[in-house]
């Protein structure tokens, strides 16, 4: 699942330092999609502190909420 969402990532032209889905350390100013024994967390990383933050049980819905929040952080302000 993993695969296809940097698939999309990718296509959509996010640079790979935008987000870790869990393939590298831990880095700030990154979204990051992360197992945590049976569920997932994403979040983004600020100064160490992960938020906002949220878990889920499915891989699809975590890969999905963090296409939502990359997508919401892209959107031209103003």
């Amino acid at each position: 699942m993993s695969a296809e969402l940097r698939q999309a990532f990718d296509e959509a032209g996010v640079p790979r330092g935008y987000y870790n889905l869990y393939d590298r350390p831990l880095t700030d100013c990154t979204w990051a999609m992360w197992p945590d024994g049976d569920g997932w967390h994403v979040f983004y990383t600020e100064r160490g502190i992960r938020h906002p933050e949220a878990r889920f049980d499915d891989e699809a819905d975590v890969c999905q909420q963090l296409w939502e929040w990359l997508a919401w952080a892209r959107k031209p302000k103003g």
